[in-house]
Order: structure tokens, then sequence, then C-alpha cells
């Protein structure tokens, strides 16, 4: 994810109220819904920096990059 989603809650806000249209069900897009969790913008970064920065992410994180970046990657190979 990008680094604004862990420290900038002001992204989820629509305060300048730009009209992003309407969903199928006419309901008009606005600010970014959060999931039920998390009752603000700022508590939504402060759980999820919490979540990334816990032990087991920690100790899981080399295999996130083996997998996005290093040998486990499948695709084509340059010769």
């Amino acid at each position: 994810m990008i680094p604004e989603l862990y420290y900038l809650p002001e992204m989820f806000l629509n305060d300048n109220k730009f009209k992003f249209g309407s969903m199928e069900d006419d309901k008009q897009v606005d600010s970014v819904s959060l999931p039920p969790w998390a009752k603000s913008p700022e508590e939504f970064i402060r759980i999820s920096r919490e979540a990334l920065e816990s032990e087991i992410v920690s100790s899981q994180l080399h295999e996130w990059i083996d997998l996005i970046f290093g040998y486990k990657q499948q695709g084509m190979c340059m010769q």
C-alpha cells in the first residue's frame, strides 16, 4: 500500500466536496467508507500502523519482500 495510508488521515476525507458521481444505487460518492471497526480516519491510521508494526508482520516481512520483489516472483525472465 502507499505510505500515505499509514500517516495521512486527510486522504480519506472529501473536504473540498469534489463531485465523484454516484454509485449504482444512486448514493453519492464522497469520503472513503471506513471499516466498521474504525470510528474515524485517525483511528483507522492508528490501528493500521499498529498492525503493520506488529511482531507477526515484522517476523514475516522477508516473505512478502521475496514474493513481491524476489525469487518467488513469477513472470517473464530477462536474459
